[in-house]
């Protein structure tokens, strides 16, 4: 079937190569919500197969939808669509399942504070509701989103910090897109400026993957961090992946491409999925030291503020993984039983 220019740029098919779709595992994705009928991605939608509070944490729309410009629908296709009925493939990891919720904005009157993303992030770690359980927790948050530059450093410590060191502690991969504020020093986005860790928060900028040198493009936003620090914890982003001319899903049937670091940065969670699927055991901190060190670098020799460590790549990333954990083979299992439709009640 036909695969978008990004996923191979990457390295993306020699990983599908091995077998890996991402198949059973989980990614949670904050954003302006979804059109779960979107043919691309109507499968992977775990609301088929669970009760619906299980897969949608609600804030704008109790039942799931998408805002103007369908940039959620968009961001969910990059990360793991595929349309069976065409082949079509436009994600990275089709064989996955996600879960969404609906916090951010298309408007400047309807943006939240920063404190309300919070119960998005709380909500990943017991999605089910049931303490005891931990299979329900996403291997991976993909966050296309952010607000603007930061002019001070105090939330660097805060609880926007201590959130994302407890999602590192839970073993989620968080991955953050770097903004759209270019080409400047310095316009890492809130909360994506913190920097808790190398890998933590991991900010992704954009390229141009259609073009075979790669060029980053003049919006994504550059480093270093306002937050400080010395070395590779002041640089900022963390990678960069294809980000322009990005084609994905949109509304309830159609396709678009879209451009900006936003579509960079689902190609890195749909990366972690694949790589979740042979490394199990592996932490989401890990899979993406992984890919921060196994990066093709780019620009200046060495990590910088424009690149960060440069292009992902899946299959050195998968390497680098093997030398710890012994790959585990893919699941060969038959289709899942799904909810195809409800009759009744309308």
């Amino acid at each position: 079937g036909q695969s978008e220019p990004g996923i191979k740029t990457r390295g993306g098919n020699l990983v599908w190569d091995k077998g890996l779709s991402g198949k059973n595992r989980n990614s949670n994705l904050n954003g302006t919500g979804v059109w779960p009928d979107q043919p691309g991605i109507d499968d992977q939608f775990l609301a088929n197969y669970f009760p619906l509070d299980r897969a949608w944490f609600a804030y704008d729309s109790e039942t799931p939808t998408d805002k103007t410009g369908d940039h959620g629908t968009h961001t969910i296709g990059t990360t793991l669509g595929l349309d069976e009925n065409t082949n079509d493939t436009i994600g990275v990891a089709f064989g996955a399942y996600y879960i969404a919720s609906d916090p951010v904005a298309t408007s400047l009157a309807t943006v939240k504070p920063l404190t309300d993303f919070m119960y998005a992030f709380e909500w990943a770690f017991d999605p089910d509701g049931d303490s005891t359980t931990n299979w329900d927790i996403p291997d991976v948050i993909n966050n296309s989103w952010g607000y603007e530059v930061p002019t001070n450093d105090e939330l660097c410590e805060s609880y926007a910090s201590e959130m994302f060191s407890a999602v590192q502690a839970a073993g989620i991969a968080c991955v953050f897109s770097a903004g759209n504020d270019g080409p400047g020093p310095m316009t890492i986005g809130i909360p994506h400026h913190i920097n808790t860790g190398l890998v933590n928060s991991f900010t992704v900028g954009a390229v141009n993957a259609h073009q075979t040198d790669l060029p980053l493009a003049n919006f994504s936003s550059r480093g270093p961090t306002i937050c400080g620090g010395t070395g590779s914890i002041e640089i900022k982003p963390e990678v960069v992946a294809p980000g322009v001319n990005v084609r994905s899903a949109v509304g309830h049937d159609q396709y678009e491409n879209y451009q900006g670091t936003s579509m960079a940065s689902p190609h890195v969670t749909g990366v972690v999925l694949l790589l979740k699927e042979a490394f199990p055991n592996a932490t989401g901190q890990e899979i993406l030291m992984a890919l921060y060190n196994s990066a093709q670098d780019l620009g200046e020799t060495g990590e910088d503020n424009l690149y960060g460590k440069g292009m992902i790549n899946a299959l050195n990333a998968f390497n680098e993984l093997a030398q710890t954990y012994t790959p585990t083979p893919p699941d060969s299992t038959g289709l899942d039983i799904a909810i195809t439709s409800i009759d009744q009640p309308n």
